[in-house]
């Protein structure tokens, strides 16, 4: 019984050390851009400098007997010293005469070794604004979505149901089985890839309202999760039917009386595939929206991308081609 319960201790302080890895990792790269930020102003701002900076000028301009209130200024807080540093720096060069102090002056205020720091954590700033949080491998970051959709058709076409298990991939074929695990409590659920998305950046994985709530991810929006592989229902898998026989050819893999559900099958196909598009077609005195791919001339062709389409779910006819619209 002791055995069982040091391993149980054991094992949930792995996995308590892991989730602080992760959510260390997460935090540095998040708060890269306001840590390159405050380096870059330090290093021009930093107390010790502006005063050895305001000394020197002082000194220079008591040399040469500018103008006395300038020492004055010189002498108080921090803020002061920020003041003077800048404001009084150009006065000293338009008060004096002496040409030597003007140039010894100019050449204190670009003093190379400042410079090359600030150009190298200027550089560092820039690069990690365009470098966004990617998590480890076999981890991702999650979100949800909910009464918006419900009832809407999925990518896969099935009609979206909020409290059903299922979830939005970018990639995974639709019938994808997941276990889906929060970092923060542990706290997992199986769900179903049959949609699309999500399509904000730095997002993996969208989960229905149910899944979410299930691993309490519905207050933080949220969260690092870790992702296991259950296998896939093939039942997900689809036939490629033919409504042509000539060229050129395109493959339609969506009509929808509601144009937003088209737009958003056309975002979703985006994600993978290039010229897709939507024509409108009246039908019976109905608008429909069909969501199509490409144009081809041979057939071998078209029959080679449907038949990836088919694989990975999407309902596929291949049809003539016509002009969009």
């Amino acid at each position: 019984m002791k055995g069982r319960h040091d391993k149980s201790r054991k094992l949930s302080g792995l996995n308590a050390t892991k989730s602080f890895h992760i959510h260390l990792t997460e935090f540095l790269f998040i708060n890269s851009r306001i840590i390159m930020t405050t380096l870059f102003i330090k290093s021009l701002l930093t107390p010790g400098r502006l005063r050895r900076r305001q000394r020197r000028v002082n000194s220079l301009c008591q040399r040469e007997d500018l103008n006395p209130s300038l020492a004055k200024r010189g002498k108080g807080r921090f803020s002061d010293l920020c003041k003077f540093n800048f404001e009084t720096f150009n006065e000293c060069l338009s008060n004096s005469v002496d040409s030597a102090l003007r140039s010894r002056l100019k050449a204190f205020s670009s003093y190379p070794p400042f410079k090359f720091v600030n150009f190298i954590l200027l550089i560092i700033f820039i690069a990690s604004c365009s470098t966004p949080y990617r998590p480890p491998s076999g981890y991702a970051i999650a979100s949800w979505y909910g009464s918006e959709f419900h009832g809407k058709p999925t990518a896969s076409g099935e009609i979206f149901d909020m409290y059903g298990y299922t979830c939005a991939h970018r990639e995974y074929p639709f019938g994808t089985k997941l276990k889906v695990t929060n970092t923060i409590n542990d706290k997992s659920i199986a769900c179903v890839v049959n949609d699309r998305g999500p399509f904000v950046q730095g997002r993996d994985l969208d989960l229905s309202y149910a899944a979410a709530k299930d691993i309490e991810l519905i207050g933080s929006g949220t969260a690092t999760v870790r992702i296991d592989k259950l296998g896939r229902d093939t039942s997900y898998i689809r036939e490629v039917k033919y409504l042509s026989d000539s060229g050129p050819f395109t493959i339609q893999v969506g009509s929808f009386r509601d144009a937003s559900n088209a737009s958003r099958l056309k975002t979703g196909l985006e994600l993978k595939y290039d010229k897709v598009y939507i024509t409108e077609a009246e039908i019976n005195g109905e608008r429909f929206y069909r969501v199509r791919i490409g144009k081809f001339q041979a057939r071998s062709e078209v029959q080679k991308l449907g038949r990836t389409l088919a694989d990975e779910g999407y309902n596929v006819f291949i049809t003539k081609n016509e002009e969009k619209i």
